[in-house]
């Protein structure tokens, strides 16, 4: 199909695989910024002193995820942004994913640098993105990807390309061009949970702004599960133009998603006959 620029294949092993919920960086006035995360309170710095982030309970420059506030991906994401200068965009994680699941980040510069802040492994749920990001006003710009049990294969980047995905090696923030008219699709998903329970992968095409469901698929104990090749008779599950694909994996009870291994493979491009997502 000529109208897909990039082919991707993403893995993971639930536990092993660290996904960055969302990446933070700093491109104000002030000649430094800081983040820093502990036991899900977020607390940041502009120019040595607090910054003006207020998420209507705790002190300036402090955001705690256990406010109705900042109690999601998705307003924590937000109240960032609301401070001029900041920027942060969602990769593997949802809007709708709480956000008092965070990995501890000792204080970190985020001035002009691309700074990721991950999931802390839960046994609950489990995000992975595919396709292009192009609508935070923090983009990033990748030339290489291998880090882990998270795996990217790509032809050599073009001069357009833009991407956003996790674990990323060279991150120039800002540089990327934003790709609007680009949709991410879905190809196949093979997916195996090795002990017992069950659970469910919800795919969604997922913007900053909102996300949409588009199907969901039953994963049981022992059981590997395929789900494609979606390519086939055009049902590929394609996103919005300018969103990403989102596979939310789902325990049915926690602990199920201890045993989860993952591979996606999909690509993106411009829309061709299989229309995308309104």
């Amino acid at each position: 199909m000529n109208n897909i620029e990039k082919m991707q294949s993403r893995s993971a092993i639930f536990g092993t695989t660290t996904p960055a919920a969302f990446y933070v960086h700093y491109d104000g006035a002030a000649s430094a910024a800081t983040l820093a995360v502990a036991s899900n309170v977020l607390t940041l710095t502009e120019g040595g002193a607090a910054s003006a982030h207020d998420d209507g309970t705790s002190a300036a420059g402090t955001l705690d995820t256990q406010y109705a506030t900042g109690d999601t991906i998705g307003e924590l994401v937000d109240l960032i942004n609301s401070v001029s200068g900041w920027n942060a965009h969602i990769v593997d994680s949802l809007r709708l994913v709480a956000s008092a699941s965070l990995t501890n980040l000792s204080t970190t510069s985020v001035h002009k640098t691309s700074v990721a802040v991950t999931h802390a492994t839960t046994n609950k749920h489990f995000v992975l993105a595919l396709g292009v990001e192009i609508e935070a006003a923090a983009l990033t710009h990748y030339s290489r990807q291998s880090e882990g049990n998270v795996s990217e294969e790509r032809q050599p980047p073009c001069a357009h390309s833009a991407t956003s995905l996790p674990n990323i090696l060279e991150a120039i923030p800002r540089k990327a061009e934003r790709r609007p008219d680009r949709v991410a699709r879905l190809i196949e998903v093979v997916a195996n949970l090795t002990a017992s329970g069950s659970g469910f992968l919800h795919v969604y095409s997922a913007g900053q702004a909102a996300e949409t469901l588009l199907a969901t698929y039953a994963l049981t104990t022992t059981v590997e599960r395929t789900i494609g090749p979606l390519i086939l008779n055009n049902n590929e599950l394609v996103s919005a133009a300018g969103e990403r694909l989102a596979l939310y994996f789902v325990a049915a009870t926690p602990g199920n998603m201890s045993a989860l291994t993952a591979t996606a493979r999909g690509a993106y491009g411009l829309p061709g006959q299989v229309a995308a997502v309104a």
